[in-house]
């Protein structure tokens, strides 16, 4: 997801919510958004860029241990070195994903909320309890409004039946009326 998406809130919730169907770790909610054209440019931009960089400062290992690989004859090497010398370019070229990974999410960086909710509005047995996730979805919406997160851009959802009886939905955004969309193939 990292080069696809944002992360933009982490919820951390009690351990029982799902204790009834057998699970046994503590679970949390992790809320992403497709990047925007924009926010994809800009992570492709910054990712070649760490990789140009990156890959030209280990360039000359890089071509030694390749050249190396490359012998044959009496030149060659043995068995054991090539496996030795397969393993140090591959611990390098790992150790250059890492530097790679490591510079983007310095330069791309952006805030995640992060939050734990105690009550998640039922317990162990299913019951009805108090819900925080409430209060949490107030108190993160003039963070999202603020950030322009999860906007609500479908005015109106429309459904027509074509002649065949299959049905199709239709969105309408800012006054544009959507592609239709099969709806579940669903025949009347």
């Amino acid at each position: 997801m990292e080069g696809k998406a944002k992360i933009l809130l982490i919820v951390s919730i009690p351990q029982d919510v799902f204790i009834a169907s057998g699970a046994t770790v503590k679970p949390s909610l992790l809320f992403f958004k497709k990047f925007t054209e924009k926010e994809a440019e800009l992570y492709s931009k910054f990712l070649h860029q760490a990789q140009k960089t990156t890959t030209s400062k280990y360039k000359d290992e890089i071509k030694g241990l390749e050249e190396r690989l490359k012998l044959r004859g009496k030149e060659a090497l043995t068995k054991e070195e090539k496996k030795a010398c397969r393993a140090k370019l591959k611990a390098l070229m790992e150790k250059i994903d890492s530097e790679v990974k490591s510079i983007v999410k310095e330069k791309f960086d952006y805030e995640i909320p992060i939050a734990e909710v105690q009550k998640a509005g039922i317990s162990s047995t299913g019951a009805e309890i108090e819900n925080e996730l409430v209060p949490l979805a107030k108190e993160f919406t003039p963070y999202r409004v603020e950030n322009k997160l999860w906007g609500v851009p479908i005015k109106s959802v429309k459904y027509r039946i074509d002649d065949d009886g299959n049905t199709f939905r239709y969105r309408m955004t800012d006054n544009i009326l959507s592609e239709p969309e099969a709806f579940y193939n669903i025949k009347k």
